[in-house]
């Protein structure tokens, strides 16, 4: 089981390295989550239960991302605003 792990981790993290043909991070890291619990890596009371101990967190990252994102789009990032 742990050989499995690591091997969608690794598989994971390459596809989010390497983004062939403009494939997204979010996609990649879907189709590893996906494959986690299509294997029983993990389960979906493991997804609730880490959920609940990081979703202020998560939400914060998700924050940051659509700002950063909104800022580079009117180019205030790029220190032409």
């Amino acid at each position: 089981m742990a050989y499995l792990t690591v091997g969608i981790f690794l598989v994971t993290l390459v596809f989010v390295i390497w983004q062939p043909r403009g494939l997204s991070i979010g996609w990649s890291a879907l189709g590893g989550a996906v494959l986690a619990l299509l294997f029983r890596v993990v389960t979906l009371h493991d997804v609730v239960e880490v959920t609940q101990i990081v979703w202020d967190a998560t939400l914060a990252f998700v924050a940051i991302i659509i700002i950063s994102t909104i800022l580079d789009k009117i180019g205030f990032l790029n220190g032409r605003a």
